[in-house]
């Protein structure tokens, strides 16, 4: 079996719980250099590997990539239409990947039922879960699909009511990260996994790269800010806010 066989196999029935960010830079590269035979791990050889798993992973979940790798019919759609049918061909998947939830959103459901929307259908919990709802509220603002006027994405750690010290039971579940690895280096402790494993790919100093590599370095470095390191005060931005594709 291909590389993308056993280990994503596992993961191919939870939503994507990459940034939107990632799948439009992929876009980006995609339509500057050309669609590969396969999008592999080596492919994506500036990403973490356990970020590079997840791409793989949501990338064949909403049904771009075929079972060995090979990209379909709608990602190549997808990623040499222009920024309008971008936005078409992104809203008909969502639509058909996240059943209902458009309705949800015109409902003007809540919070809670967001979550539960995500943990009733596909067992999500956790920081995944809010991965997953981040990425689809990214993905839905800017290809037009309505979302919920009360929906945002998950805190990413415990929140305090009203000073007592208490913390609610929905947040003790959305806050459990695995512990850091052990370390002695001061500079990568408290680090993540994968913002190490992009580090340790930056030459010594002195040593010499090329402009691809600097590139493929930046963008992962990027792509891990935003799926490990998340702001809480973006407002939503969207590729559409940012100037990117």
């Amino acid at each position: 079996m291909s590389d993308v066989g056993d280990e994503v196999k596992a993961q191919q029935a939870k939503p994507p719980y990459i940034s939107f960010k990632t799948l439009s830079n992929l876009w980006q590269r995609l339509s500057e250099d050309g669609f590969p035979a396969r999008i592999d791990k080596s492919y994506l050889e500036s990403t973490a590997g356990g970020y590079a798993t997840v791409v793989i992973a949501s990338l064949r979940w909403m049904g771009y990539l075929h079972e060995d790798g090979r990209p379909t019919e709608a990602l190549k759609s997808l990623v040499v239409a222009d920024e309008s049918g971008r936005k078409r061909l992104l809203a008909k998947a969502l639509r058909e990947q996240y059943p209902g939830l458009e309705q949800k959103a015109t409902a003007n459901e809540t919070q809670a039922q967001l979550l539960e929307y995500f943990t009733a259908k596909w067992g999500v919990s956790g920081d995944t879960r809010r991965k997953a709802i981040a990425f689809y509220l990214g993905a839905a603002k800017w290809s037009g699909v309505p979302t919920g006027s009360l929906w945002k994405t998950p805190p990413s750690g415990p929140r305090r009511v009203g000073g007592s010290g208490k913390t609610t039971k929905i947040d003790q579940e959305l806050s459990n990260p695995p512990p850091p690895p052990p370390t002695t280096d001061p500079l990568v402790e408290g680090l993540s996994t994968a913002l190490r494993g992009v580090l340790e790919r930056l030459p010594k100093f002195g040593e010499q790269w090329t402009s691809r590599e600097r590139d493929m370095f930046k963008r992962a470095f990027d792509n891990v800010l935003e799926w490990d390191y998340p702001v809480s005060d973006d407002g939503g931005a969207s590729p559409a806010d940012t100037g990117e594709a």
